[in-house]
């Protein structure tokens, strides 16, 4: 049972790790942000 759960985690962190690392590398390559822009986009028509 507990194999079963450790698996689970595993498979709900290990996406999550990897798409923070993914996001971290890209703002490494593009350079510093600009202070002006929103931290999260805005999604209006």
């Amino acid at each position: 049972m507990l194999t079963r759960l450790l698996y689970v985690l595993l498979c709900l962190a290990l996406p999550v790790a990897w798409g923070v690392v993914v996001n971290w590398i890209f703002d490494l390559i593009s350079g510093t942000r600009r202070r002006d822009e929103p931290s999260s986009p805005e999604y209006q028509i």
